[in-house]
């Protein structure tokens, strides 16, 4: 009998966040101007995250949904919810697997 693997839902995590911040207060601080940059990361094939360098923090803070970090699989959709949130006039870098 051939044995199964199943396959995990959740994506890979190459190197685990340090900091987190969650939407809403990563939002807040959007409306403060407190963000600095946005650094739009690809941590796996075709997956990636925010991080945010926040003014008075130290580091680097991954945008966290419920459990763990908010991922997106199309830069489509990482546009999209960045206007959503109204990141519009801050700076964005985007970062790249080699």
């Amino acid at each position: 009998m051939a044995t199964t693997r199943r396959v995990s839902k959740n994506p890979p995590e190459l190197e685990p966040p340090g900091n987190e911040i969650s939407q809403v207060d990563f939002i807040g601080l959007l409306q403060k101007r407190a963000v600095h940059e946005l650094v739009i990361v690809e941590f796996a094939p075709n997956l990636y995250r925010i991080e945010a360098i926040i003014a008075w923090r130290v580091g680097r803070w991954t945008l966290t949904g419920w459990r763990a970090p908010r991922t997106f699989k199309t830069l489509e959709t990482l546009v999209r919810h960045l206007k959503t949130m109204g990141a519009t006039h801050t700076v964005t870098r985007l970062e790249l697997l080699p």
